[in-house]
């Protein structure tokens, strides 16, 4: 492909490299005044054709595989119901992302709640497309390829399944699709509406995911070596700290929601600067931001990535490499490939288990050079058919209609539009959440059996059911029958509100919940039982919580797993007793020596070989009355890595407690 271009009003050469350039626009008075220009009268009638086929396909394809309820996985389901109740997710709080749903969710008439806060993320994603369909013509590429590459990057596994059910990633994704185009078409015109358009979309998009701050050396290089002096113009310094300061104020959403007396839902809160600071910079979270060494990045994060990489696009990646060749523009080239290598960067080092999804920036780069590499491969294949032609007349063949280049090319583009739909109908299966009601079905089990006036408790590593109940509870007005639920209690705390009649504390909601209410508790898998500490007949009793996960890929119920080379368990008793406990310990990495403690003295040291699932043998344990904290600790503590389950350092299965006289002494609520 050739480059072609203008002259910018200092005179310098603008290159558009993918082959062709629309005609420079008549001058307008202000930076904004052009860009409002360009949206309203240079907006070409055949761009909203294009723009309406993808986003018919695309939206036809998602609302048929969206996700109709509740999830199995806990942040999807609090992303349902927040925007509704005006409520703080984890760090960062996601304050554009909770105003955007909260209007939507209101706004939109059909559906349910759920229905309504997936359908959003399926909005986001379409006009990220049709935002990257606009970048590729702006670069050249043909409207059929722009618009093959676009529906194959809507297609890909990750981007298909994150935009079927809510979540803040495909928000992000149309701030880094918005950002990245402003920026290039400022790049190619040099119209400051252009820049200052970008400049502000970049800055609202913090409000969403401060991942963006990985684009900054990108945004830097491609300013500075474009025009620099255009960030030291007055006009645009000025309009872009509106910018930085109305995006800032976006987090004013968190202070707010703090101080109301009764939020909906409160997992981020902050009343003091200090407190806000916390959180900002990942909270409980933070420790897991980096948390890498070296050595381990090179040799497994970043290969992990390269393979997440070829899941998504396959053969693809051939194209996609033929298009990084084809861009001519150094400028461009080093822009877009800083905006993906600072995204890989960041979440390579982040340890965390859904980290794959925060590759979808680096996707959507990818997805850019699919386009210029379609478009290369369509021109080459038509430079072929023009020379066959002329081979054919030389031999003295009949003679062609006339423009065979441009047949050529036609046919060509042709052969690409089938690529989306292959790529459709090899991840249909795998991102499918149609008839996935589990989750739901389950949830409004446990209601129904609860009733009324009731608190359901469930376990840390029940944060996904957890949320479904809150999604009913809170969501959805099922509140109104008192029922309430609360999410990995400490055992004196149930203690105290069945056998001493002190009110339940629930947290997140900022609520109390006053004695009389009946509780309940969630086991593994799907069980509910009705708890009692405190019995007639004198019998022990005894209540325990864990700080593991439970592991839902097992049969076992009872499957606990640690990452840090600690686990822990919470045992309440009512008196003093005598107990037994029991269970199967294995590691997952290698040898290892782990340690049984009970309130801080060691009670055994097993040998665990890796692998291995090696009974505990019986610990005869005293319980103090009142709380026990049950540990299992091992000596060489393992790298915490719960993005990779393989790698936990141990993990206890069907563990159980009874007491001296062989009855049930401890019930394993959570």
């Amino acid at each position: 492909m050739g480059s072609v271009g203008t002259r910018d009003r200092a005179g310098t050469q603008t290159e558009y490299p993918g082959g062709t350039a629309e005609a420079r626009p008549r001058p307008v008075a202000g930076p904004l005044a052009a860009l409002a220009d360009r949206v309203l009268t240079g907006v070409r009638s055949a761009d909203a054709v294009w723009a309406v086929v993808i986003g018919g396909i695309l939206g036809w394809a998602y609302v048929v595989t969206l996700l109709p309820g509740v999830f199995t996985f806990g942040d999807t389901t609090k992303f349902q119901y927040l925007g509704r109740v005006l409520g703080t997710p984890h760090p960062t709080g996601y304050p554009t992302y909770l105003m955007l749903n909260h209007v939507f969710v209101r706004l939109w008439p059909f559906g349910s709640l759920a229905q309504n806060a997936n359908l959003l993320s399926a909005v986001f994603t379409v006009v990220a497309v049709v935002v990257l369909f606009k970048l590729l013509t702006a670069l050249g590429v043909a409207p059929l390829l722009a618009s093959a590459a676009g529906l194959t990057f809507g297609f890909t596994r990750t981007v298909w399944s994150q935009s079927i059910m809510a979540e803040v990633y495909t928000l992000n994704l149309l701030f880094v699709a918005a950002t990245v185009y402003l920026l290039t078409v400022w790049h190619l015109r040099r119209r400051d509406g252009y820049l200052i358009a970008g400049l502000g979309v970049y800055a609202f998009s913090f409000g969403n995911h401060l991942t963006m701050v990985t684009f900054l050396p990108a945004i830097a290089w491609l300013v500075f070596t474009t025009d620099a002096s255009s960030v030291l113009r007055l006009r645009n310094v000025a309009t872009t700290a509106v910018f930085v300061v109305l995006s800032a104020l976006q987090y004013s959403y968190v202070f707010w929601r703090s101080s109301v007396e009764h939020p909906g839902f409160l997992e981020m809160r902050a009343t003091t600067l200090d407190e806000f600071w916390w959180w900002i910079r990942g909270g409980p979270f933070a420790s897991q931001m980096f948390a890498f060494p070296a050595e381990e990045v090179i040799s497994e994060r970043i290969p992990r990535f390269l393979d997440f990489f070829r899941g998504e696009y396959g053969v693809l990646t051939a194209v996609i490499l033929l298009g990084l060749v084809t861009l001519r523009s150094l400028r461009l080239n080093v822009f877009f490939l800083l905006c993906a290598a600072g995204n890989v960067f960041y979440a390579v080092n982040y340890d965390v288990g859904d980290y794959f999804v925060y590759f979808i920036p680096t996707y959507f780069v990818a997805a850019i050079y699919l386009g210029l590499g379609f478009d290369r491969i369509t021109r080459l294949l038509a430079r072929l058919g023009t020379a066959l032609v002329a081979a054919g007349r030389r031999r003295g063949a009949p003679p062609r209609p006339a423009g065979p280049g441009q047949a050529s090319f036609s046919r060509a583009q042709a052969l690409f539009v089938l690529v989306p739909w292959v790529m459709a109908l090899a991840n249909l299966a795998a991102v499918d959440q149609s008839e996935n009601r589990a989750a739901a079905m389950a949830t409004e089990a446990i209601l129904q059996e609860v009733g009324s006036n009731a608190v359901v408790i469930t376990a840390s590593y029940h944060y996904s059911d957890y949320q479904s109940l809150m999604y009913y509870l809170a969501g959805e007005g099922r509140a109104e029958d008192n029922v309430h639920a609360l999410w990995a209690a400490r055992p004196q705390a149930v203690a105290a509100y069945l056998c001493e009649g002190r009110p339940l504390e629930l947290p997140l909601q900022k609520l109390t919940v006053p004695p009389g209410s009946a509780v309940y508790a969630l086991r593994p898998p799907d069980r509910l039982d009705r708890v009692g500490l405190c019995t007639d007949d004198g019998a022990d009793c005894a209540y325990a919580t864990t700080s593991g996960w439970y592991d839902p890929d097992t049969t076992d119920p009872l499957w606990w797993r640690w990452s840090d080379g600690i686990g822990r368990v919470w045992v309440y008793a009512d008196r003093a007793m005598e107990v037994t406990i029991d269970g199967v310990l294995g590691t997952k990495q290698r040898t290892d020596r782990v340690d049984v403690l009970l309130n801080g003295g060691v009670q055994r040291t097993l040998d665990v070989a890796s692998g291995d699932g090696r009974p505990l043998g019986a610990i005869p344990l005293r319980l103090e009355a009142g709380e026990n904290l049950l540990e299992f600790r091992a000596q060489t503590p393992a790298v915490s890595v719960p993005s990779d389950p393989r790698r936990l350092a141990f993990a206890v299965q069907q563990l159980s407690m009874t007491s001296a006289g062989n009855g049930p002494a401890c019930d394993f609520l959570l």
